[in-house]
Formats: structure tokens, sequence, C-alpha cells
């Protein structure tokens, strides 16, 4: 905010006041753009954990001190860049619904363009994008703004549609949330490559899958339930529902080859079946201790998730209680 004083020698104009408040706000402004570009920089090129705010002070040329005065941590610089990155994605979904074409048209648009450009986004910020898959929570926070306008955008072509007849929908409020979040829903899957251009009308396999899985099921529940009970109908689901998955992912890899980290889910589900085989056979007979004894198992399974895949810095409330300064 400017302030007008009028000194001994000299006094300003109201316009001449206006000029200087629009200089400085130019000014502001560039200095604080040019701390986030900075920071965003080093962020995708160091990672967010190994970046500090001296390194910011440094690239940036601005000095500890001018980088405090606009930003009072690491978090609040990193939720700026994130900030920025949505402002440009949402000045794309603008010019999509500005296109003079149907408004059919401009709702498949606007859905892969949003796609396409979040996963350039993540892609172009380099090791960035492991902090953006791993910190969800914090970026929900910055992403509120944006989702409320694309919520909008969303209603104002739904409404455009109605108009024209293109589109019957009784509520226009409550379609343009339901595409919103299911658009958002499939985001991460789609960044990481799992589901996207290639994609064609292959759901008959799926169908097919889920044939094979339930006459599993069914089979084992009949020969095997009168025999061992109802635990059988839990081992008849796992048989099932496995099956699917080996199916699909085969399907999957002949289709539309996907990179997929199959050590880490190797050792997790190696870590899940020797933790229940020893739950099941160390003999103990007090229902209390038996009980506590599976419960300390479980723990070091989420201990094992926790240290390899989800850091507790990055879980919200927890991180500030081990946050790196």
């Amino acid at each position: 905010m400017c302030v007008f004083l009028c000194g001994m020698q000299k006094c300003f104009t109201f316009a001449q006041i206006i000029k200087q408040c629009a200089i400085i706000n130019m000014a502001v402004s560039k200095t604080k753009a040019k701390l986030v570009d900075v920071a965003r920089q080093l962020f995708a090129k160091m990672g967010v954990e190994n970046t500090t705010m001296n390194d910011i002070a440094l690239a940036s040329k601005k000095g500890r001190r001018t980088l405090y005065t606009y930003f009072k941590s690491k978090e609040d610089i990193y939720m700026a860049v994130v900030e920025s990155e949505l402002d440009i994605l949402s000045d794309i979904m603008k010019r999509v619904v500005e296109k003079d074409i149907s408004p059919d048209q401009k709702i498949i648009e606007m859905i892969y363009t949003r796609l396409d450009a979040v996963k350039e986004v993540v892609y172009r910020n380099g090791t960035l994008r492991a902090t953006f898959f791993r910190d969800i929570w914090r970026v929900e926070k910055v992403r509120k703004r944006f989702d409320a306008k694309e919520i909008q955008l969303f209603k104002d072509v739904l409404r455009e549609g109605v108009e024209k007849g293109v589109f019957q929908v009784d509520d226009i409020d409550m379609t343009a949330e339901l595409v919103h979040y299911s658009v958002k829903g499939i985001e991460v899957p789609y960044i990481r490559g799992h589901i996207g251009a290639k994609l064609t009308d292959e759901t008959r396999w799926g169908a097919y899958f889920s044939l094979i899985g339930c006459a599993i099921i069914v089979v084992m529940n009949i020969v095997f339930v009168p025999v061992y009970g109802y635990i059988a109908s839990a081992w008849a689901s796992v048989a099932g529902y496995g099956v699917i998955m080996l199916l699909s992912y085969w399907m999957g890899q002949k289709k539309y080859p996907i990179q997929y980290d199959l050590k880490s889910l190797g050792l997790y589900i190696l870590l899940a079946a020797v933790l229940y085989v020893i739950g099941e056979q160390v003999p103990i007979s007090d229902l209390v201790l038996r009980l506590a004894f599976r419960t300390v198992l479980l723990l070091l399974f989420v201990a094992y998730i926790v240290k390899k895949d989800l850091p507790l810095s990055q879980l919200p409330v927890i991180n500030r209680f081990i946050k790196k300064k």
C-alpha cells in the first residue's frame, strides 16, 4: 500500500501517487515472480527436500532478506510454485471455453487439455514430480481455488449446451462437480501413463476376465466350503481376483506396455505373505496376546510402507513435528 506524503519541498498529485503505486506494485510482482521461477527450477533440479531457502536466495541474486520478505518458509514458496502452475493451467482452460466450437466438443477438449497440461507440468518439473505424488495433501490446499474455477468453467459450458439443446441436464451445478471430480480421479493414472490417448475399445476383455474370476470363486466355494468352512470363501476370493489381476496385467502388457515397478510390488507381496505365515504359525493361546502380536506384525508392514513410499514428512499435521527446517 502506498502512503501519500507531502514534504517541505514537494507535494505529489493524486495521479502521481497512483502512478508511483503502480510502478512499485509492478516491481514487487516481478521480484516475487522471479523468486518463484528460480525456486521452481531448483525444486525441479534438486528436489524440494534438498533445496534450501539459502539456495533460492543465492540463485535469484536477491538476498535472504528479500526472499523472506515475500515468503516466510520453503513451504510457502513451494505452494507459490504450485499455484503459479495452476494459474497457467486455468488460463489454458479458459481459452478452450472461449473457442467457437460446440459445447460437447468443448467438454471433451477441456478434459483432454486439462489432463495433458497437468501431465506436462508434472514431467517438466523433473524431480518435483516425485514430491507431487507424495505430497497430494499439501497440493490440494492450493488446488481448491483452481478447482472452484474449473467447476465454474464446466458449469458455463454445460449451461451453454443446455441453452443450445446439445445437453439435457437437470442439475448443472451437480453435473459440473461430477465431471470435475471424475477427471480429477483419473489424473494420477493418466500422468503415470496407465491410461491415456492409446486406449481403444478393449473393454470386452474386462468382462471376459470378470466372468473367469467369478467362475473360479463360485467353483471354489462349492468345492471347498463344505470341507474347510467359510474360510475357504476368503481363499476363493483371493484366487478369483488374483486371476483377474494377472490376466489384466498380461493383456495390458500385450496391448499397452507399461514399465511397472515389479520389484517393489513383489517385495510388498512377499513381505505380506511372510508376516501372514508368521502370524498364523506362531502358537499363542492367549487371545489378547495373539491379537497384540499380530498387531505388531501389521505395524511392521505399515512401517515398511512409510519408509519406502510414504515419508512422514509429507503427511499433514505429522509433518509439523518432524519436518526439516
